[in-house]
């Protein structure tokens, strides 16, 4: 089978700045990132954007099935035609964020599948939701992603990286960056440096919250103005006009100051806050139904 430079050549592929496309020509990264996959004969793997096969390639050789998951029609085609005496291969075009994970699973007769990507810069954001949507049946996701975006992933509080994603994604799931990967190794270079990380999936939640919806309200909300104390970045749908009372009444059972700045809470703070609003909510809503 063809090298991935060689591919770009006999085809004379092109890559699309639309699709933030930036291809892995260097076979020796793509097997570092094959086997922090963990990958085995009994493994199905979702492979997001195969573009030129660089990773797909070292997959089909140790997986039992491959879904390669492949927007841009032109490179399906050139997928279709290199891998056409490829049993264990499945190519779909079409959007990642449009997939079903679950379906995918429900096909090949698994509860749940390994995710491999070399995550375009333009839709990571996207993709890390569709991630924390089917986490359920996600053993594990292995990407290579901007530089910056896996600062943001692992960063602690306080950091100037931290911030809602950071928190989301660390209750869901744990991240670990791996290795980095220059510009060097791509077609074309982009302008900054890639990583690759793992992203583990909690057998339960690293802190203990009531409601996860409502954490995750609070998070967006205590980051929308990262700047503001928490008194004033909640104020709204979570805390609908705080006096003074209600304020001292949610720190006495948190312990947690709303003078403090949303970047400098912890996990287990933010838990700790979505509980107690919660708590008050739900009270609130029974005086309601009992006048």
């Amino acid at each position: 089978m063809m090298s991935a430079i060689a591919l770009l050549r006999r085809y004379r592929i092109h890559p699309d700045k639309a699709l933030g496309q930036h291809f892995l020509v260097n076979d020796r990264i793509a097997r570092r990132i094959v086997d922090a996959t963990g990958v085995d004969a009994h493994t199905v793997v979702l492979e997001i954007g195969p573009g030129i096969g660089a990773l797909t390639r070292q997959l089909v050789e140790r997986a039992r099935h491959v879904v390669g998951v492949e927007i841009d029609p032109a490179l399906f085609r050139v997928l279709q035609a290199e891998f056409a005496d490829c049993q264990n291969l499945t190519l779909l075009c079409q959007d990642i964020c449009d997939l079903d994970i679950t379906e995918v699973c429900r096909a090949h007769g698994v509860d749940d599948l390994i995710v491999v990507g070399n995550l375009p810069y333009n839709i990571t954001g996207p993709v890390i939701e569709r991630l924390l949507r089917y986490r359920s049946v996600i053993r594990l996701a292995t990407i290579m992603v901007q530089q910056e975006v896996g600062a943001r992933l692992t960063a602690p509080p306080g950091n100037k990286t931290y911030g809602a994603l950071s928190v989301i994604v660390q209750y869901t799931y744990q991240p670990r960056l791996l290795f980095r990967v220059s510009p060097g190794h791509f077609i074309p270079r982009p302008a900054v440096q890639s990583v690759v990380m793992t992203l583990t999936p909690h057998p339960t939640p690293p802190v203990n919250v009531h409601d996860p919806d409502c954490l995750f309200r609070l998070v967006k909300a205590a980051f929308r103005h990262r700047r503001k104390m928490l008194h004033h970045a909640l104020t709204g749908d979570l805390i609908p006009h705080p006096d003074a009372a209600q304020r001292a009444e949610i720190e006495s059972c948190t312990g947690i100051d709303l003078r403090r700045r949303g970047e400098t809470l912890s996990l287990a703070e933010f838990g700790r806050l979505a509980d107690a609003i919660g708590q008050r909510h739900n009270r609130n809503e029974t005086a309601k139904r009992e006048m």
